[in-house]
């Protein structure tokens, strides 16, 4: 009959813990090394600039499986904007304040062009019920 080796105990059980716990201390702190990325607002504000033609593009991308925070962007009143939306499924957008919705297809963009003369602030949604991709804040 052979004998079974019995589990450590006493000293030489406590020294493995310790061994252990201490390489996952050191490992936990090696992992956490580094710097820290700048904290980021929620809504970003952005104010695009105006191309030779006075145009300022402003692009939103819907993505399905990874959804975005929306973001603000700032654009005066009186100015052209020309609005693209990119998204990966098929999805209709919408920008409420203009009444305007269109289906996107899925891989492509659809353009608007207008001049902003509307309410102070336009929301752009994709979908049904629409997900907010964004903001147009006017100033």
């Amino acid at each position: 009959m052979r004998a079974v080796p019995r589990p450590r105990r006493g000293p030489a059980r406590r020294a493995g813990f310790a061994r252990a716990g201490g390489v996952l201390i050191l490992l936990a702190t090696l992992a956490g090394c580094g710097t820290l990325p700048a904290a980021v607002p929620a809504t970003p504000t952005i104010t695009p600039a105006a191309s030779v033609d006075g145009v300022r593009t402003v692009r939103f991308e819907h993505r399905s499986a990874a959804p975005r925070p929306p973001v603000t962007v700032a654009v005066p009143r009186g100015a052209t904007v020309e609005l693209i939306v990119g998204s990966d499924v098929t999805e209709r957008v919408a920008l409420r304040g203009y009444d305007w919705s269109r289906y996107v297809t899925a891989g492509s963009t659809v353009t608007l062009r207008f001049v902003v003369d509307g309410p102070d602030e336009l929301v752009l949604t994709a979908g049904d019920p629409g997900v907010e991709l964004g903001r147009l804040q006017v100033q």
